[in-house]
């Protein structure tokens, strides 16, 4: 039980940021600002392909700046699309 809360991490996602909460209680918390971004990308593993988990990796603008990787993101695809837009890095899908 002690590695799973050692190991777990929380996502709070908004309009202004990402906010990755690791560890249990007063564990490590890490912001990175939307306007901060400067990629997103999709990682998928066989197993988690067939529940439609991914990992998304956000890239900041700085370079010496570690990735932030969130794993176990059901439909990671769609999420990447609405991070890309939120982050200013593609325009919003048009509907016919």
């Amino acid at each position: 039980i002690a590695a799973f809360f050692h190991y777990a991490a929380f996502y709070r996602i908004s309009t202004e940021r990402i906010r990755i909460t690791s560890g249990l209680g007063a564990g490590k918390v890490r912001e990175i600002p939307l306007g901060q971004i400067r990629s997103v990308t999709v990682r998928r593993e066989v197993l988690n392909q067939w529940f439609d988990l991914g990992a998304l990796v956000i890239t900041p603008r700085e370079d010496r700046v570690e990735p932030a990787v969130l794993k176990g993101i059901p439909d990671p695809e769609r999420l990447k699309q609405q991070l890309d837009w939120l982050a200013g890095l593609r325009e919003p899908a048009r509907s016919a």
